[in-house]
């Protein structure tokens, strides 16, 4: 979200819809209203049972928000190096292959 949209929501404290919400950058998933958190559990628990791929990210997102271009890049690819050599890259080989779900276990 734009900083213009961020001051017009804090100066007028305009409640904002599940679509808009979504639409402007304000949310990035939404959940139904029967059950929300037993969906939030259901989609951070996918989430966690994910490669470290996934639990690594948003560490490095955050990280390379400081960083310049080179050093963010030079972070991203100490990263990558780092999850190939993982066991969550030989499952989820072997998985394909073996044409199963991986187990991935985080590292």
């Amino acid at each position: 979200m734009g900083q213009g949209r961020a001051t017009e929501l804090i100066l007028t404290a305009r409640e904002v819809g599940t679509d808009e919400a979504l639409a402007i950058g304000l949310a990035d998933v939404a959940v139904g209203a029967d059950d929300p958190f037993g969906e939030a559990l259901a989609y951070t628990a996918a989430l966690a049972a994910g490669p470290a791929a996934v639990r690594r990210a948003p560490r490095l997102v955050r990280e390379n928000l400081g960083r310049s271009r080179d050093a963010a890049l030079a972070a991203e690819r100490a990263v990558q190096l780092e999850l190939i050599a993982g066991a969550d890259t030989t499952e989820a080989v072997m998985a394909h292959l073996e044409r199963r779900e991986p187990r991935f276990t985080g590292r």
